[in-house]
């Protein structure tokens, strides 16, 4: 399923499924659903800072051409942050650009206490969260929530040191 974001002439979104059909109210839970993952999985500043970069590559196109030929190894690939916070009995584990802000955001809008696990500053963050929820996966309870154990979360460590990654303390946040 895609869904078209627009805008129309007074800057309102609208979504627009791709054709000409309505989509069911499973599909509508669906995209209510991405929808707050996005915006649980990003700070403001992350989302602009996406968003004027898409909009830098629509008025300058040979930018876009240039990232397309070049091959994969040559592509920059972004700096980030991966983080295993707990509230609770679960884990939530996720990458962001700000931790500071990130963790803050959970603190707040969790009702319950809320403990910073494990903070790694990695090249590539990106793949780095997508191979650590891979390795972590049989701890899932749901979406990026993990049931982990203080030696799962040391695993978690080892696995993203040995790929680059960096220990950052509080201090440094």
């Amino acid at each position: 399923m895609q869904i078209m974001v627009m805008y129309n002439r007074l800057d309102e979104i609208i979504l627009w499924p791709n054709g000409d059909w309505l989509p069911s109210h499973e599909e509508i839970d669906e995209i209510i659903s991405l929808f707050q993952r996005l915006k649980s999985d990003n700070t403001p500043e992350e989302i602009e800072a996406n968003n004027q970069r898409i909009d830098y590559e629509r008025l300058h196109p040979e930018t876009r051409r240039n990232y397309k030929k070049k091959t994969e190894s040559e592509r920059i690939k972004p700096s980030g942050f991966i983080y295993i916070v707990r509230a609770g009995e679960y884990c939530k584990i996720g990458r962001t650009q700000s931790p500071k802000s990130r963790l803050k955001r959970y603190i707040t809008e969790n009702p319950l206490p809320v403990e910073i696990k494990l903070l790694i500053e990695i090249h590539d963050y990106c793949k780095a969260e997508e191979s650590l929820l891979e390795l972590l996966s049989e701890h899932r309870f749901r979406n990026e929530w993990f049931k982990l154990s203080e030696e799962d979360i040391k695993q978690a460590k080892e696995f993203l040191l040995e790929n680059g990654g960096v220990l950052i303390t509080e201090s440094k946040l």
